[in-house]
Parts: structure tokens; C-alpha cells; sequence
């Protein structure tokens, strides 16, 4: 029976412990990151669907007062025969603007999502390698009969 002394078997188990108290963070920080990664998509969807509620309500107050929309036209219609340029020029300056934000929005996000997705892969990369060292250790520790005693030994290990 080839049985290892007693200091290994000490040192595995402070080794073990010591790369579960290392892994821990690197799992909330991952945990985290994806979750942030998750909360920026749902946000999105959120904006559209903003978007679109303001969209109905315009079209609403439209059909609701049918007779004010086209009296408006008529308006805008003179307006624009009267003041046509300048207003062409103003309508592309806000075309132009709405887009810009919403392009920039877009980048914003998806850059944001980016690092939180570098930062999910570096930490559950760290995370898993911490993971399988400290599993097949564990599994070194635990190949003799006795059970119970690596478990109380290895507490970070078993809160991992």
C-alpha cells in the first residue's frame, strides 16, 4: 500500500484551498460580466419596443383627430412652398442627428458587450483551469477510503 506522508497530503489540501479561494472571484466575475452582457441585450429590445409605443401613440393622436392632421399638413404644405430650403435643410439636420445617435447607441452598446464578453471568457477561462486543477488534486486527496475528512480539510474546495 503506497500510502503519500502526511505533509503532502497537508500541503495538497492548503494547496486546494488556496486555488478555490482564487477561483471564487474569478466565477462572481464571470457570472457577473455575463449577466451585464445579458442586461445591455435586454435593453435593447427594451429601446425598440420604446420606440415603437412612441410610434403607435403618434399614429393614435393621428386617426384620433383626423381633421387637426390635415389642416396641419395644409399648413406645412404652404409652409414648405413659402419656407421650402430652410426646411429641407433643418429635416436633414434631424434626419441626420436621429441617426448619428442611434448609430452611436448601437456602437456603444455593442462595445460595451464586447468587453463584457472578453471579460466573461478571460475570468471562466482562469476560473475553469483553477477548477480542474483543484478537482483532480481533490480526487488524489479523496482515493483512499476516508471521505469525510478531505471534505472538512478542503472547505473552500467544498464551497466551490
Amino acid at each position: 500500500m503506497n500510502r503519500e506522508p502526511l505533509t503532502v497530503k497537508v500541503l495538497t489540501a492548503l494547496k486546494i484551498n488556496m486555488l478555490a479561494l482564487l477561483s471564487i472571484p474569478l466565477l462572481l466575475i464571470s457570472m457577473g460580466a455575463k449577466l451585464f452582457e445579458k442586461t445591455l441585450e435586454k435593453a435593447m429590445v427594451f429601446f425598440g419596443v420604446g420606440a415603437a409605443v412612441l410610434i403607435l401613440m403618434l399614429l393614435r393622436e393621428i386617426i384620433n383627430n383626423i381633421r387637426g392632421f390635415l389642416e396641419a399638413i395644409g399648413t406645412i404644405l404652404a409652409i414648405i412652398i413659402v419656407f421650402g430650403g430652410l426646411i429641407l435643410v433643418i429635416l436633414l439636420v434631424i434626419v441626420l442627428a436621429g441617426t448619428i445617435v442611434t448609430v452611436a447607441i448601437a456602437a456603444v452598446v455593442k462595445v460595451l458587450t464586447a468587453v463584457a464578453d472578453y471579460i466573461f471568457r478571460a475570468s471562466h477561462g482562469g476560473y475553469s483551469k483553477l477548477y480542474d486543477v483543484c478537482k483532480s488534486d481533490y480526487g488524489l486527496l479523496t482515493s483512499e477510503k476516508r471521505r469525510v475528512i478531505p471534505a472538512i480539510v478542503c472547505l473552500f474546495w467544498s464551497l466551490l
